[in-house]
């Protein structure tokens, strides 16, 4: 089970005021996923990066 479905869960069982830090919590995922999606595009075009830096050198 993911993260974010059991922090689901826990909002449906909680206080109001339990569920805003459930809510939060979420957010923080959220930003988190984006941040790491991020990352790995930035990853992915630094191989292409050097692929072609290196092509370069040996042209």
């Amino acid at each position: 089970m993911k993260l974010k479905d059991e922090l689901e869960i826990l909002a449906q069982h909680l206080s109001s005021e339990d569920a805003e830090t459930v809510e939060r919590a979420r957010q923080r995922i959220a930003y988190l996923e984006d941040v790491i999606r991020k990352l790995q595009r930035d990853a992915h075009m630094n191989v292409h990066i050097k692929l072609c830096a290196d092509a370069l050198i040996d042209a």
